[in-house]
């Protein structure tokens, strides 16, 4: 794999005034459009009883994603799109998050097959490990220099070791080679952590869901 994915990520510590949102962004960034895109997602990370794709520093995900109206309804008679994508598991600091994404065809894509060294041979027999669901609002932002990026919300639920789990993010994905998408996210990064409700990320979604669901559980544990 060799697609590299540059994104920032923020909590919402907490609920935002209306008018917060969406957020402000520093010249040269603007928004192409006003209104939001707005999708249900709903997210299975796949792997077997050994974590074998995790030792191998990946994630698996297979997303399923379907429009909602702002009511956070499905839209009638939409058709779900499904995908599946591998992503590289790095030590973050800070918002600011650089990692391999490759989106592939199925468990069948030679890419799979080449990036867990044909450990599952034909038939992988993988199993969910973690259930997340989003409802997102997704805006397209562009850069004076023509690059072009997405910021989206998303509200996350989600039930992993037994426990239920709830949490607001705020990602903003530069579409550019990841030296120059690194460069970009600077400015955006200064203006998007300054705001209140905001504090830095430095998780992907389902290590976030592990770390939350593990603490809860310790916390029943010692009461």
């Amino acid at each position: 794999m060799s697609t590299r994915e540059v994104e920032l990520k923020y909590l919402i510590a907490h609920e935002p005034p209306s008018s917060a949102l969406p957020p402000p962004l520093p010249p040269p960034w603007s928004y192409v459009h006003p209104e939001p895109t707005r999708e249900l997602l709903t997210d299975e990370y796949l792997d077997d009883d050994r974590a074998t794709i995790a030792r191998l520093g990946l994630r698996l995900r297979r997303r399923v994603s379907i429009p909602r109206d702002s009511d956070r309804r499905s839209v009638h008679h939409a058709e779900p799109v499904t995908t599946y994508w591998l992503k590289g598991r790095v030590p973050v600091e800070g918002s600011l998050h650089s990692r391999l994404e490759r989106e592939i065809r199925g468990l069948d894509d030679p890419v799979f097959a080449a990036a867990s060294g044909g450990r599952f041979g034909a038939e992988p027999s993988l199993k969910v490990q973690a259930l997340l669901r989003q409802e997102r609002d997704s805006w397209i932002i562009a850069h004076s220099s023509g690059r072009t990026g997405s910021l989206s919300i998303d509200q996350v639920n989600g039930s992993l070791l037994g426990v239920e789990l709830s949490w607001g993010e705020l990602e903003v994905e530069i579409h550019a080679p990841e030296a120059e998408a690194t460069n970009l996210a600077a400015d955006l990064d200064e203006t998007l952590k300054a705001l209140s409700f905001l504090t830095p990320s430095t998780q992907a979604k389902f290590d976030r869901a592990m770390a939350m669901a593990k603490k809860i559980r310790g916390e029943r544990v010692r009461d």
